[in-house]
């Protein structure tokens, strides 16, 4: 879940660093160092208490402790994971193209929501493929999505869904969004 055209000004850090998110960030490197490494060299990492859940520009990672201490460590690691997939899959920019563009890859007005479940669906199921972490029971799944569709694809088959326009954005639970 990227956030909407870098808002990060408006999230208040926490400036001590959670043993949750401690524990999930050694866990992602002794156990997923392709993710672990990339976050490093190119991400930072902001807890604060300004987001419901989880969420990212591409740049910064942000994470609400509070949230995060609700879910398993296993959860940890998917939530932890997934962000860091919206960063490597350049989905905050590839959003940001189309909002200034004005029209979705559908032709039709662009929207964040269906963009940010597209970008959802796809990496949600990249990491249940690959068995990395386990997929918190709010997260966006489809069976008919898979991680070698193009965020264009899945936001076109999620705009022409009646079904998808009743459904919340979700992500790891609300997430700010992207």
């Amino acid at each position: 879940m990227s956030t909407p055209l870098k808002q990060q000004s408006r999230f208040t850090p926490i400036t001590e660093r959670s043993k949750h998110v401690t524990n999930t960030l050694t866990r992602v490197m002794s156990l997923y160092g392709f993710f672990g490494s990339y976050f490093y060299s190119e991400m930072k990492l902001v807890e604060t208490q300004d987001l419901p859940t989880a969420g990212t520009d591409g740049d910064t990672l942000w994470i609400n402790p509070d949230f995060f201490a609700t879910l398993t460590p296993d959860e940890r690691v998917f939530v932890f994971c997934h962000e860091v997939l919206h960063g490597i899959m350049m989905h905050f920019q590839r959003g940001k193209y189309w909002h200034e563009l004005g029209t979705g890859p559908d032709g039709k007005p662009y929207s964040h929501k269906t963009n940010n479940k597209a970008a959802d669906y796809i990496i949600n199921s990249i990491l249940r493929e690959s068995s990395i972490g386990t997929m918190p029971k709010d997260a966006l799944w489809r069976r008919d999505i898979d991680g070698e569709w193009t965020l264009e694809e899945a936001y076109k088959k999620i705009a022409e869904d009646p079904q998808e326009q009743d459904q919340p954005s979700g992500g790891q639970g609300g997430g700010s969004g992207g």
